[in-house]
């Protein structure tokens, strides 16, 4: 949408095209101070945001395409010369009526830890969990440490000691040479890897060329030859994840129980 809108401002034919954003949601972006940028940009670009309203169905010999309003349920028809549609997410339909699934479908985990709130031999990570993130690249480098660790320890009879903070990136391109780098965790709450660096063109809360030169040249390198081989850890970059101090605590806290108990020697 705002690379469409940047294509049609250089070839001077952006009046002759109006652009429409639909989306189920009751603001621009879910982070409030990102939403204030991309309310700004839609605002100065004339681009229209549809707030709380979702496709119904799609003519694609008219051309028109069936909206909803989530407000009331009312429906309405807008003509299109291009429809770009991204479908809701779900887990796979063998997921989604099994008993491991939540009443929307995805895999109940703990939010924290990444277990199966109901199994405890079951962990889940990235599309298919209930994991309250958004679903990308990023919240999977962050994910994947936490259950890896986690996993190994209920192997050994231990309870899980990491934890996920729902760390996620979305890198919103706003244009050719311009993109909005957003970072948060859980309860959409900020935590930016670069505007901790007292130099203005990092600054995470605007738009900038330097995060589009990293997203178009760094991130394909960080892919290929860090993320697919399970070197890259998120906010962590290169660095593994070091449980090792919960960990420490969580037995000394387990023996000291059992001995209270008399019960050391058996699995925890």
């Amino acid at each position: 949408m705002w690379l469409t809108d940047d294509y049609l401002r250089r070839q001077n034919r952006r009046g002759d095209v109006d652009i429409h954003f639909v989306l189920p949601q009751k603001v621009h972006f879910g982070v409030s101070k990102y939403a204030e940028v991309l309310k700004t940009e839609a605002t100065t670009r004339d681009i229209d945001f549809m707030f709380e309203t979702t496709l119904v169905s799609v003519d694609g010999v008219q051309h028109r395409a069936t909206f909803r309003r989530l407000s009331d349920g009312s429906e309405f028809e807008l003509p299109f010369a291009m429809l770009h549609v991204t479908p809701p997410m779900s887990a796979p339909d063998f997921l989604k009526g099994s008993p491991l699934a939540n009443e929307q479908g995805f895999v109940a985990v703990d939010k924290y830890t990444t277990q199966h709130i109901t199994y405890p031999n079951v962990f889940s990570l990235g599309d298919s969990s209930s994991l309250p993130t958004s679903k990308t690249m990023a919240a999977i480098t962050g994910e994947a440490p936490v259950l890896t660790h986690n996993l190994l320890r209920v192997m050994q009879g231990k309870r899980p000691t990491a934890e996920y903070d729902g760390f996620t990136s979305c890198p919103i391109v706003l244009g050719y040479g311009k993109l909005l780098m957003t970072e948060f965790v859980y309860d959409c709450i900020p935590q930016e890897s670069f505007t901790k660096i007292p130099l203005p063109f990092l600054d995470q809360g605007k738009p900038s060329y330097f995060y589009f030169l990293v997203k178009k040249y760094v991130f394909p390198f960080v892919y290929w030859n860090l993320f697919m081989k399970g070197r890259w850890f998120g906010s962590k970059l290169v660095f593994k994840p070091d449980f090792s101090e919960v960990d420490r605590r969580a037995d000394e806290e387990y023996k000291k129980n059992a001995v209270a108990r008399g019960r050391l020697g058996e699995k925890f």
